[in-house]
């Protein structure tokens, strides 16, 4: 709540880093500031490992990726996660809690890649 009431003011100029146009990440993110409201500046990567350590760097303010990546840098205090896409909390970050729980239902639906 203290996020999107931040990243929805007017004064801010808060980015959101993603693994690159059309990716995930840029998909949950535009849908999160649909869903709140907020006013995002998306920043484009050329993959998920430079858009990772960018927002580690601080360099973008919110990073939406693929968990394996990010658990061990939120495990450690590099990272702060905000909300997982997931039915119920997972067990290796049970104080983070889902979107559906943060009151944004429609981004709380996992997703699944096959090939």
């Amino acid at each position: 709540a203290a996020f999107i009431a931040l990243a929805s003011r007017p004064d801010q100029d808060l980015m959101f880093g993603s693994p690159g146009v059309g990716s995930l990440g840029h998909m949950m993110g535009e849908l999160f500031v649909q869903a709140t409201g907020a006013r995002l500046r998306h920043v484009p990567y050329r993959g998920a490992g430079p858009a990772l350590q960018d927002a580690i760097a601080g360099h973008v303010t919110v990073l939406c990726d693929n968990l394996p990546a990010s658990l061990p840098h939120v495990q450690a205090g590099r990272l702060r996660g905000l909300a997982v896409a997931w039915p119920g909390r997972l067990a290796q970050l049970p104080d983070v809690p889902t979107f559906a729980q943060t009151g944004i239902a429609v981004l709380n639906d996992p997703a699944w890649f096959g090939l």
